[in-house]
């Protein structure tokens, strides 16, 4: 009996070993072109100059305290490609808390304001 079991179990073990296989070279692919440009060499600029980057710029230059984030209206003007809009939208110190707002109407309910 007990040498059944051990048959057994020596057969399962060599069944496992056998359904090891080698595995295939595989290919290692990258990403090596951005969103709707096919080359590189395509823009021979990658970020435009205008007056966020000017802004962002002096901001670096002439900052004193480092809890004051950067806040530009120029940030629109980072709209012209996907790229430099998320990094615009990166840099920029946006705060990602929720802060209430109120809402109120006066007696009448003509005159309304949010605060």
């Amino acid at each position: 009996m007990d040498d059944d079991i051990l048959q057994e179990r020596e057969s399962k073990i060599r069944s496992n070993k056998l359904a090891f296989q080698e595995v295939q070279q595989t290919s290692e692919y990258m990403e090596t072109h951005y969103y709707n440009q096919k080359s590189l060499t395509e823009s021979k600029q990658y970020m435009t100059m205008n007056l966020f980057w000017a802004d962002y710029a002096n901001y670096l230059a002439t900052r004193v305290d480092e809890s004051k984030p950067f806040l530009t209206a120029n940030f629109i003007r980072c709209i012209k490609d996907s790229r430099s809009a998320l990094i615009s939208l990166a840099i920029l110190g946006l705060a990602f808390e929720d802060v209430s707002h109120t809402y109120k109407t006066n007696e009448e309910g003509s005159k309304r304001s949010i605060s």
